[in-house]
């Protein structure tokens, strides 16, 4: 797992790191080559960290970005023309519970439930809007997704565990969301994520698939903001907000072996606003590291910040 940053320009950061990790940053100074530093650091132990940044001036999560891209500003499948509104629901097992309410036109809205006690509730207040919601879990799973305005999508795929929970609105027009907790065959259990969006055009990318426990919150209300959260491990907890327009934020956070029943889990608190163009970069691994936790904030304001916090 390589990053790179371009430049690094003002940029007010705190991080604390409550046990020593394995390895140790090369420190920057005002005389750094940023062109030349390798941020983050790839763990042998686990593959998940291997193709999740790229190179360059900021992080890529590959997988994530497609899957965001897959979404595309319109329904991907749509068949839906003229004033029409389609949706369609599947459900299978026992107790499961399904709403969806939607308004004005070209809007269209899928629903998967397989299980037992799983509840959805999809409402689409606008236009052209999409909405996919993919529950396969042993119980208790619940999303809620609310769209007012044109053109958002939504996807949420919770597999495999049970008792994940996905709550997701976007009251602007153009955002994209996903959703991704589990995974088929495997379990995660107990995860939470919520993802409010009240700008236009941006991105958010939640992916909690191995582990149970993990909460993530992301509130995006400016303009073309970027926000990518990928959790492993237990109980580990992030918090995005971004206002104004173009902030990006990349977390990774991964602290699967730390320990059975250790219940530490890491925790980054990301706040970019008053500004556009702000970068912040938070990796958190621990994988070697018994019981290991690590607290990253990253608070800027202002315009070309870059900032990166990095714990192993």
């Amino acid at each position: 797992m390589k990053m790179q940053l371009t430049t690094l320009a003002a940029a007010v950061t705190f991080a604390l790191s409550t046990s020593a990790f394995a390895q140790t940053p090369t420190p920057i100074s005002s005389n750094t080559n940023l062109t030349s530093v390798d941020w983050g650091v790839d763990n042998d132990n686990v593959g998940g960290d291997d193709a999740a940044w790229g190179a360059g001036p900021t992080p890529s999560f590959t997988s994530a970005q497609n899957a965001v891209d897959s979404l595309g500003g319109n329904a991907p499948t749509s068949s839906v023309t003229g004033n029409n509104n389609l949706s369609v629901s599947t459900q299978t097992g026992d107790y499961n519970q399904a709403s969806i309410v939607q308004t004005m036109s070209r809007n269209e809205s899928q629903l998967k439930q397989s299980g037992s006690r799983l509840k959805a509730d999809i409402q689409q207040l606008g236009s052209r809007n999409y909405s996919d919601v993919d529950q396969n879990l042993t119980s208790g799973g619940v999303v809620n997704s609310l769209q007012e305005g044109d053109f958002n999508d939504s996807r949420v795929s919770q597999y495999g565990g049970r008792n994940n929970m996905a709550d997701i609105s976007q009251s602007g027009d153009r955002n994209n969301s996903v959703v991704r907790q589990g995974g088929i065959g495997g379990g995660a259990n107990n995860n939470d994520a919520k993802v409010t969006q009240a700008g236009n055009n941006n991105d958010s990318y939640i992916g909690q698939t191995y582990g149970d426990g993990n909460y993530a919150d992301v509130m995006q209300t400016g303009t073309n903001g970027e926000s990518y959260v990928i959790q492993r491990g237990d109980n580990n907890l992030a918090f995005v907000n971004q206002t104004d327009g173009a902030n990006d934020s990349y977390i990774m956070q991964d602290n699967y072996g730390n320990g059975a029943g250790s219940g530490r889990g890491h925790y980054a608190d990301v706040l970019q606003g008053g500004g556009s163009n702000n970068v912040s970069t938070i990796t958190q691994l621990g994988l070697n590291a018994t019981a290991a936790a690590g607290n990253a904030y990253v608070t800027q304001s202002g315009t070309g910040n870059q900032a990166s916090v990095l714990q192993y």
